[in-house]
């Protein structure tokens, strides 16, 4: 048996198995929490005197309907925080991010031809897996009101109702170990 088919049956096996373990062990939808450098988690902006553009981003375990409830709870936090009684959401969208992850053994062929020993570049494309993964971002431009909501406005929602409704649906981080 060659170097390739000696790293093709036994060393590419052993080490692939570990990282995976590693890795699922490690991976968890986004917790309801401020977006950090990777973009994930909520954020909120003012935009002028009573109006606010939320939004949140899931990981590709998040899925969509979190991330929009994510959002709309985000959005209520953001009213009751400005004196809010009532908020409308102006405007919404949810868009889907799909970006491809392809993985490899990392191992390039060797040989000896010719002109002696030698490396063939690149990878080995036998075992090259490439698959798409997609994640969420919900957006909504939200007006903040005090008084009495609108019976009759279907974007409009009462502050307290879906910080009590949704609240127990919301999954924060783990507290961090010092």
């Amino acid at each position: 048996m060659d170097i390739t088919g000696l790293l093709k049956r036994c060393i590419r096996p052993a080490l692939t198995l570990p990282v995976l373990v590693i890795l699922s062990a490690c991976a968890e939808p986004t917790a309801f929490e401020p977006a950090g450098r990777d973009g994930q988690g909520y954020a909120s902006q003012q935009i002028e005197q009573g109006r606010y553009l939320v939004s949140f981003r899931g990981n590709s375990l998040t899925d969509r309907e979190t991330v929009e409830t994510y959002m709309l709870y985000r959005a209520a936090e953001v009213a009751r925080d400005a004196g809010g009684t009532w908020f409308r959401v102006a405007e919404q969208d949810t868009e889907t991010v799909t970006r491809f992850s392809g993985t490899s053994s990392g191992f390039s062929r060797s040989r000896f031809g010719p002109y002696g020993y030698g490396s063939v570049s690149g990878f080995d494309t036998d075992f090259v897996n490439v698959r798409p993964v997609r994640s969420f971002e919900a957006f909504a431009n939200v007006q903040v009101f005090r008084g009495q909501k609108p019976k009759a406005d279907p974007n409009a929602y009462s502050v307290r109702s879906v910080l009590k409704t949704l609240g127990p649906r919301i999954q924060r981080p783990a507290p961090t170990v010092q």
